[in-house]
């Protein structure tokens, strides 16, 4: 969070371009860590049916966010 704080402030398009990559660099990051730890974790503590429904409702809430940022 502090990185996108920082990025508000850069006047530099180079400065900005690499403030941007570590960004997204980490946003990647954080992303394999989910699909690889969290959700192996996860499976441990629901049932199929509990799995499948929160896929749903992360499904709504991921296109209903995606809807918000369209142009």
């Amino acid at each position: 969070m502090a990185m996108m704080k920082k990025i508000d402030k850069v006047d530099d398009e180079q400065e900005w371009m690499e403030l941007f990559s570590v960004i997204k660099k980490s946003l990647e990051s954080h992303i394999v860590m989910e699909e690889e730890n969290i959700f192996h974790l996860g499976k441990k503590h629901f049932t199929s049916k509990e799995a499948e429904e929160g896929a749903t409702k992360m499904k709504k809430l991921k296109e209903k966010i995606a809807n918000n940022y369209k142009d």
